[in-house]
């Protein structure tokens, strides 16, 4: 974390001790006003599959409690995932080895 502070000078002298009260001060309003945001690094996946296969696809993704995805299923299932890079490998190993999904370059 860092955190910047910038004063303009506006004719009062505050001194070494009043310097860092007001920075003091002026950081902890901005922590204290502060959001955290939690963002992860994610790989986008899309996979298209027959109808057939739709549970056992289903079954491996909600292994991953992680994985958000959106679904397209006109002629042939379509599913756009997103999933943590960390966890991407295992996902991939796990949707080719069921026989007739296809993991489509993007």
């Amino acid at each position: 974390m860092l955190i910047t502070v910038v004063r303009y000078f506006g004719g009062t002298l505050l001194g070494t001790g009043g310097l860092i009260k007001a920075y003091k001060e002026a950081a902890a309003e901005a922590i204290g006003n502060a959001e955290i945001v939690e963002k992860t690094v994610d790989d986008a996946i899309e996979i298209i599959f027959d109808y057939a296969l739709l549970n056992e696809v289903m079954r491996v993704l909600k292994q991953f409690e992680e994985v958000k995805w959106r679904q397209d299923f006109t002629e042939s299932c379509r599913m756009h995932l997103e999933v943590r890079r960390s966890l991407s490998p295992r996902l991939n190993n796990m949707l080719i080895s069921i026989h007739g999904v296809t993991i489509v370059d993007r």
